[in-house]
């Protein structure tokens, strides 16, 4: 007797809780039939459960069951809208949030489960809380305003449908099987009662096996267990090519980047070349990504947020660079070459009317976000949600948005979805009359952010599901990952509104450890039935933290990754470099034909220092590095706002002893004085920044100007002869501009100081190719006597000098040649000689075009940006 032998066809309905278990009973009832010789069959009716509430409350209101008739089904979004509003709106609750709204959707699941457990006096539950006094207080205008809207909510629906069938007004066939059912809360325990009291006979089955092989597999690392599974999944269908394949994540949302880049790199490893086109990978994913993360849609979000006010320069590097602009490839030269000169001349924010007034803004770009500024400016101030929705859809087809090349599967479908969204947002004039372009904009960011993105692709025979998605599905091979006990069972997450007692005394969802652990087991009991193969894997280490498998698993047989199938995988980037022919090409030198064309200074000396190609790459390839943008000010920046400051301070007080002779509060005006001269120089420079910005970097500055006088005031006596002096001249030939920080005058001879904010060592000085050649050029270029050189390290907290000189007798911090202990002479004659020998050679190496490969150390390449044009 076959577990389908009790079923009519004609006289039956069959009900499952998703439309997964639907599809799997409709597919083992044919097989069944299939199995007993018969070449045709009645399918019986079989739907979701879902799907059936909605069959039948479509056919309430078509026939006009007066109950039914005067509502109107609410979307998710529109109850999302009206609790939101409500909770933004309540000036009595006393809770201590933020972002008010954030409450919004623990407070529509806690109105759901009570109403899935069929609680309508909230009264009755025990233990209230500040928490659950504000929702008591917001359910109630919500449940009105429900009303006066003639809504009805899904679970509302249900219980319409449960009178109507106690009235008579929905046919019921004599027999009715629930199939896979878990657990069943009680309001579709009412349901299913309301059908069993009409006559209909209530038949529960379900379909448990037990598999052939099922075993616990430790794997080293978490994300070990993605290749492995993939490589186990290959293995199952070079076996088999018409086995079905499951692999089963419990956090699968948090892991899918993963585990599809493992996927395609065993299945599909060209797939990662970056010229191969997207394509359907032969594996498919339950779960979706956020709609709010598909770069389409993301995009076109971006763009919205964009009008007459300023935008991060960040934002508008991401509108030059979009592919979904109008004419984004005839232009991708001239806007990387514009975004390139914004991110150099900027930083900050800009608007896009001054966007438009810089020079060589690229001509269909400018003309697009011409036509969106007009479109949006002139715009009314407030609309309705479906006005603001036409207006989205408008401006954004004034940027040209999705661009000219042909889009995708995938991003046709997030297309559609788009357009979804902005209806979706159109009836939301049910809950906002008018409302502000910011508001309609923040209420269409919610509807996406509600919203899962999965495309759809051809079925394949490897399915990555979810725990509860692949919970009494069959396949022939099943992976269960991530079986740990900190993962598996799941921590109870009891929901704020409801009290906690009333949650465990009526067994809600996730309201208690127990709950939670015989939940899973159901759940286990499930996956273990659903394979012929079934291995439950879980990691032994996450990075240096010792884990341990799920209580769940402890009686299941171990296996090694040893004692199972895998499909080898070769890489990809070695076999296409073994097809590639290879030829010997003599890595010569260019030497520079006409010297006046070299544009540089010491920057030159510390790249050939560091590694020839990035000096040749840098200096004579024009290869810079994209600049980088920050909020506020960069370290460049703060490291010029010390120079400028100090330059005005010494030329202002010329020696030491005039230091000396300020008063406190004379020092402070002084200051104060600089500091003012220098915030005034980076205004002219960034327009963008705000008072508070400038009023917290004028209190750095003056912490730490005041800490590096007090070092200056325990120097032996000096005179500053020079500050931020510029000098040409030429070291072994090669002519070059060189920036002296500041020389001091100490007993008829010149000491060099270099500023520095960030850490620096008289090691960086030592060797043939020195870290940092900028000191040893200030002395060797200096025709004058000089006694020494030093790094003046201006650091909050940290002020302090280091240098050498020819008796030590300058600073602390400043050790006399002869003491020395890094690799350097022991007379400062000698020392000069040695630098002098070293940066000519540099030089040299730089003139003759030598361009090895050759970094100093590891850090060396760590911090080069010419990684993709480097020949390592």
């Amino acid at each position: 007797m076959t577990l389908f032998d009790s079923i009519d066809a004609s006289e039956v309905l069959v009900l499952t809780p998703n439309l997964r278990l639907q599809r799997k009973f409709s597919k083992a009832y044919g097989m069944a039939q299939q199995e007993k010789g018969m070449s045709s069959w009645r399918s019986p009716q079989a739907y979701a459960l879902d799907s059936w509430l909605t069959d039948q409350w479509c056919e309430l209101q078509d026939q006009g069951y007066t109950p039914a008739a005067s509502k109107v089904l609410v979307d998710q979004n529109q109850l999302h809208a009206l609790w939101s509003l409500i909770i933004s709106n309540d000036s009595t609750h006393q809770m201590d949030v933020i972002n008010p709204s954030s409450l919004t959707a623990p407070a529509i699941s806690a109105q759901r489960t009570m109403d899935m457990w069929d609680i309508e006096n909230y009264d009755f539950l025990d233990g209230q809380t500040l928490e659950t006094e504000s929702f008591r207080r917001w359910q109630s205008e919500a449940l009105m305003m429900i009303e006066r809207r003639h809504w009805v909510t899904p679970e509302g629906r249900t219980k319409l449908i449960i009178k109507a069938i106690q009235d008579g007004h929905i046919p019921i066939p004599p027999q009715t099987v629930l199939f896979s059912f878990d657990e069943i809360p009680p309001l579709f325990e009412s349901l299913f009662n309301a059908i069993q009291n009409i006559g209909a006979v209530i038949t529960t089955i379900d379909s448990r096996a037990t598999p052939d092989n099922l075993c616990k597999v430790p794997v080293k690392e978490r994300a070990d267990q993605y290749t492995l599974a993939a490589r186990w999944a290959k293995a199952a269908l070079e076996l088999d090519e018409n086995a079905t394949v499951a692999i089963v994540c419990p956090e699968l949302s948090d892991h899918r980047g993963e585990m599809e880049e493992a996927f395609a790199r065993v299945f599909e490893p060209q797939y990662l070349l970056p010229q191969t086109p997207r394509y359907t990978l032969p594996f498919n994913f339950s779960a979706g990504v956020p709609l709010s993360g598909v770069p389409l849609i993301k995009d076109a979000l971006d763009f919205l947020s964009l009008g007459k006010a300023n935008a991060s320069l960040s934002s508008i590097s991401a509108l030059l660079r979009s592919p979904y602009i109008g004419s984004s490839e005839a232009e991708l030269v001239t806007r990387t070459k514009f975004d390139l000169k914004l991110k150099n001349g900027h930083s900050g924010t800009l608007n896009l009317d001054g966007l438009l007034q810089t020079g060589s803004c690229p001509a269909e770009f400018a003309k697009h976000i011409g036509n969106f500024l007009i479109h949006t400016v002139n715009a009314p101030h407030k609309q309705k949600p479906s006005q603001w929705a036409f207006h989205f859809g408008k401006a954004l087809e004034t940027l040209g948005w999705p661009g000219n090349r042909n889009l995708d599967s995938e991003e046709y479908q997030a297309l559609t979805h788009w357009h979804d969204q902005l209806d979706l947002l159109s009836k939301l004039d049910l809950v906002h009359t008018e409302c502000s372009r910011n508001k309609a904009l923040s209420l269409l960011r919610q509807c996406i952010g509600r919203t899962v993105f999965q495309p759809e692709t051809a079925d394949s025979p490897i399915q990555i599901l979810g725990i509860l998605e692949a919970a009494g599905l069959n396949f022939d091979y099943v992976w269960v990952m991530d079986l740990n006990d900190d993962i598996w069972p799941q921590a109870p997450k009891p929901n704020p509104f409801i009290p906690i007692s009333s949650q465990k005394s009526l067994g809600m969802p996730h309201s208690s450890g127990e709950r939670e652990l015989a939940f899973s087991k159901q759940i286990l009991d499930r996956l273990i039935s659903g394979g012929r193969e079934v291995i439950m894997s879980y990691a032994e280490w996450d990075n240096d933290k010792e884990l341990r498998y799920s209580s769940l698993i402890h009686e299941f047989k171990t296996v090694t990754m040893d004692g199972l199938p895998l499909a080898s995988v070769d890489d990809y980037g070695q076999l296409l470099l073994g097809a590639a022919e290879f030829y010997p090409i003599q890595d010569g030198q260019i030497p520079i034909a006409d010297l006046s064309e070299v544009k540089g200074g010491t920057g030159i000396f510390t790249a050939q220092a560091g590694c020839p190609f990035s000096s040749f790459a840098k200096y004579r390839l024009k290869s810079s590095e994209m600049p980088s943008i920050s909020l506020g000010l960069n370290h460049l920046e703060r490291g010029d706002l010390i120079h400028h400051t100090l330059e005005f301070l010494w030329k202002k007080l010329i020696s030491q002893e005039n230091l000396h002779n300020l008063s406190p509060e004379e020092q402070d005006l002084l200051v104060n004085e600089a500091i003012d001269f220098s915030v005034f120089w980076l205004k002219g420079k960034r327009k963008d920044l705000g008072d508070r910005l400038i009023s917290i970097e004028k209190q750095r500055l003056y912490h730490v100007i005041t800490e590096w006088l007090v070092v200056e005031k325990k120097r032996a006596p000096f005179i500053v002869s020079e500050c931020e002096s510029r000098i040409k001249t030429s070291v072994g030939g090669l002519p070059i501009t060189v920036r002296r920080d500041r020389v001091d005058e100490i007993d008829g001879k010149r000491f060099h100081i270099d500023y520095k904010t960030g850490r620096a060592a008289i090691s960086n000085w030592a060797g043939e190719r020195p870290d940092a050649p900028q000191i040893p050029l200030y002395a060797i270029t200096d025709d004058k006597p000089n006694t020494g050189v030093a790094f003046g390290l201006v650091r909050r907290g940290e002020s302090s000098i280091k240098g050498i000189s020819e008796n030590g007798d300058v600073s602390a911090g400043v050790i006399p040649a002869d003491a020395l202990k890094v690799d350097l002479p022991h007379t400062w004659d000698a020392i000069k000689t040695q630098w002098k020998v070293s940066l000519e050679s540099l030089a040299k190496e730089f003139i003759d075009g030598v361009a090895t490969v050759s970094p100093k150390n590891k850090n060396t390449c760590v911090n080069c940006h010419l990684s993709t044009l480097c020949r390592i």
